[in-house]
């Protein structure tokens, strides 16, 4: 056994894989999830079917200012959202729908 392999595996063999996965930064939904699947496409298929509607619900193709204001609130506290306005920060790409360059 390489020795890497072998300082990597020690640990778990002597105080258990299960203090391992407790230390490790990963929800526990995802692992139940991930228990009750069978395979990995279906892991896929669920994580598509729930991104795809968070994904059309962000304000980046969308200005939220036409938005209803119970869309408008989802959109603004929407991770997507967050996320692509902080790319457009980084990469200094001032969008036509950049909350901040509106305000």
């Amino acid at each position: 056994m390489p020795p890497l392999t072998q300082n990597v595996l020690t640990p778990d063999i002597d105080k258990g894989i299960v203090d391992r996965m407790q230390s490790l930064p990963i929800n526990p939904a995802a692992v139940l999830v991930g228990s009750a699947m069978r395979s990995v496409e279906a892991v896929n298929g669920l994580m598509f079917a729930m991104m795809l509607p968070i994904t059309f619900l962000a304000d980046t193709f969308a200005p939220t200012e036409r938005m209803t204001p119970w869309l408008r609130t989802i959109a603004e506290w929407n991770p997507i959202s967050s996320l692509v306005l902080a790319v457009r920060e980084l990469w200094n790409n001032v969008g036509p729908f950049n909350r901040r360059t509106q305000q």
